[in-house]
């Protein structure tokens, strides 16, 4: 009994599922089926976007999100940005599916939506901005399958700032080889506490292609937000897994609401650049 009460009180601690997605999604989003859009009971089988449009009634101009599970659990947050700036907010976030076409995902469903969507971004009058955010890579080590993404992504995004909209790209978050809330609970079980910092320059070469890629779009309409500035440490070359006891990471690779504040910051600095 002793053990039980003590595992639960670990988990309480770390939250696990509870904090590995937004509160939306905890109330909409059904688990067996993480195919489904966000939310569920707003967009479910419905026609793409029309029905994720978030605050619509009171801002008639809007800001998109478009991206995957990592960007699914930080809408909340950047749904209050966008607020600031009186602009309802476009809900693209599909499980396991990064935000790009011009490529062929292994799920044809993917490819199918993304087309639409960005279909849809480029007829949208009233769409200013879009945001970008995912797992672009989704742990592919092909150097080529590396390139083709990258490629894709340029061209995504290359394709809607032609149309005069304008692109907030947020770069990849560093990965750690494990489970972090697991990784903690077991530590915690044994009074002990390990390190799980990640290098910096493996998180710059593992995403070289995608970085130097990107870096070649010129446009006075394209923003970055660069994630080495949020998580790493140039004088230590590390990246963080946590600070003060706050983890940065709700698995191996989607980011905790504490670091997900981190990230709206540096949104909002660049909603400023725009909205000003």
């Amino acid at each position: 009994l002793c053990i039980i009460l003590s595992y639960s009180l670990i988990l309480k601690k770390f939250k696990g599922f509870d904090d590995r997605f937004s509160k939306q999604t905890l109330k909409y989003l059904n688990v067996k089926d993480e195919k489904n859009i966000y939310p569920k009971i707003k967009c479910h089988n419905k026609k793409i976007g029309k029905n994720c449009l978030i605050n619509a009634d009171l801002y008639p101009n809007q800001v998109a999100i478009w991206g995957d599970s990592v960007s699914n659990l930080a809408v909340d947050e950047f749904i209050e940005i966008n607020n600031q700036f009186e602009k309802s907010t476009l809900i693209y976030t599909y499980l396991g599916c990064p935000p790009f076409t011009f490529y062929n995902h292994i799920d044809i469903n993917c490819s199918k939506k993304n087309k639409k969507i960005l279909k849809e971004i480029l007829n949208n009058q009233k769409l200013s901005t879009i945001i970008f955010f995912g797992d672009y890579f989704q742990d592919t080590l092909s150097k080529n399958d590396k390139l083709k993404r990258s490629l894709a992504l340029k061209k995504t995004i290359k394709t809607i700032l032609e149309k005069n909209k304008n692109v907030i790209f947020i770069q990849p978050i560093p990965k750690i080889k494990d489970n972090l809330p697991d990784l903690k609970a077991r530590e915690s079980r044994r009074n002990i506490q390990n390190n799980y910092n990640y290098n910096l320059q493996k998180y710059l070469n593992d995403n070289q292609i995608l970085l130097s890629t990107i870096q070649e779009i010129q446009s006075n309409q394209f923003f970055e937000i660069v994630s080495k500035d949020i998580f790493c440490s140039k004088i230590k070359n590390i990246c963080k897994s946590e600070q003060n006891n706050n983890l940065y990471y709700v698995d191996r690779s989607h980011p905790s609401q504490f670091i997900i504040n981190k990230i709206a910051k540096e949104l909002e600095k660049k909603m400023k650049k725009i909205f000003k």
